[in-house]
């Protein structure tokens, strides 16, 4: 059994030009393709409000929310994923969600968590409610010292705080490789307490892009700086006015970044790790199909032609087992008639495709985006709007084949499915 093409075109109403492209009524919204920077995208409501937090998230979340009392609680935690995989934008959201009660910031965080887990929402609410939230610590990963880094990072979250000068002079007179760690965690205590006595509810570091620090610190093992992300999760475990959250991302375990090193300090880096509650952060393709929905708009509904075309092709694809695991088939069907001009198959094995080939959610979300030759943006363009033709002939339609060229810039033209993928989605595929 075959998936039919789907040969019909949108609806034109009278004042609609013949060959209007179909970029006129279909976007992708452009929250979804931009790279979350942390410190640069800190507080934008924006991104905020159109982020979907999937069940990977959710339970991150979770983690989070159990730290946040006043009591003894481990808080630090460890999100590994491969590239693209959405932890920079699950560190901007829960960010905000700990930022000040009223602030747009957290109001919109917690309004979208809502949607998700009320319960969740409230535990978020409660842990700033009446207090000026958690005071943000984000470090963007590179090649450098972890110390300088933090104490970097420290000193401007404390200046944009407006906590006493003085203390911000102290933290950038720490900001050098090699400075002692017991100074560093005292001035790490010294900025909850400063944070307290300023109505705060707890201090979060987010260290993005931890495993370029990592590889640093593999080439400079004299320092020994890897200690400090040890220490600051045994910090993190003490019970505070002011508890502090650690949350670091990287793309592999710690252990991936010491192979240069001797088996004993392999052995530490591993000892290091172990102080982390570890989540493997890569969404399975059922979360990643709802993220790629809430990425499209368009003007106007699908013609009752398409519909019931769109209505065979997932019966079809029901029918076969080809939808993924925890897809059901009415939310299959809504996904189907969201994501048009996308054929149904095309659609279904974009998130797998781009974790087998590429870098998962941020070149699907690159190919989305994109009007470079082969990317959607490039084909909603080139594709107009027209009547079926009198022989029989419809619209063109967004399937397979153009999608091989797609997932990385141009000049990649010849990926193909890897075999098992092939072997599962192809028979479904009618046409060329």
């Amino acid at each position: 059994m075959t998936v039919p093409p789907l040969d019909q075109p949108l609806d034109r109403t009278a004042d609609q030009a013949p060959n209007q492209p179909l970029d006129r009524r279909v976007r992708i919204g452009a929250v979804y393709t931009r790279s979350i920077n942390l410190a640069r995208d800190g507080n934008t409501p924006e991104l905020v409000r159109a982020y979907l937090p999937t069940s990977r998230a959710l339970q991150s979340l979770r983690q989070i929310a159990d730290g946040l009392t006043k009591d003894a609680h481990n808080r630090a935690l460890a999100l590994i994923g491969p590239y693209g995989s959405g932890k920079s934008t699950l560190g901007l959201f829960a960010g905000a969600l700990l930022a000040a009660p009223e602030t747009e910031l957290h109001q919109a965080a917690t309004t979208v968590l809502d949607g998700a887990d009320r319960d969740l929402s409230e535990r978020f609410r409660s842990a700033v409610a009446g207090q000026r939230g958690y005071l943000r610590v984000t470090v963007n990963g590179i090649p450098d010292s972890l110390v300088r880094q933090l104490m970097l990072a420290l000193a401007i979250a404390v200046e944009q705080a407006g906590l006493p000068p003085a203390l911000q002079e102290e933290l950038l007179g720490v900001a050098e490789s090699g400075a002692p760690m017991d100074a560093v965690l005292k001035l790490v205590s010294r900025v909850q307490r400063a944070w307290a006595y300023a109505g705060g509810s707890g201090v979060l570091i987010e260290l993005d892009e931890l495993g370029k620090i990592l590889e640093y610190e593999s080439f400079h093992p004299q320092r020994r700086e890897i200690h400090l992300l040890q220490l600051l999760a045994e910090h993190a475990q003490q019970a505070s006015p002011t508890p502090l959250q650690v949350l670091v991302m990287l793309h592999q375990a710690f252990e991936h970044y010491s192979h240069r090193l001797g088996k004993q300090l392999r052995d530490e880096w591993q000892k290091v790790q172990g102080r982390f509650e570890a989540n493997a952060f890569l969404e399975p393709a059922e979360q990643a199909l709802r993220v790629v929905g809430a990425a499209f708009e368009r003007d106007g509904a699908l013609p009752a032609a398409v519909s019931a075309q769109l209505d065979r092709a997932s019966a079809t694809l029901t029918a076969e087992g080809a939808l993924p695991l925890g897809l059901e088939a009415e939310k299959a069907r809504q996904l189907f008639d969201r994501c048009y001009p996308l054929h149904p198959v095309t659609l279904l094995i974009l998130p797998t495709l781009c974790q087998k080939v590429a870098q998962n959610e941020r070149t699907l979300f690159s190919y989305l985006g994109s009007s470079e030759p082969y990317g959607l943006g490039e084909r909603l363009g080139s594709v107009a709007w027209s009547p079926p033709s009198p022989a029989g002939g419809g619209a063109e339609r967004l399937r397979l084949a153009p999608f091989w060229h797609a997932p990385e810039p141009a000049p990649a033209r010849h990926y193909s499915l890897p075999r098992a993928l092939r072997a599962r989605w192809l028979p479904h595929v009618s046409g060329p």
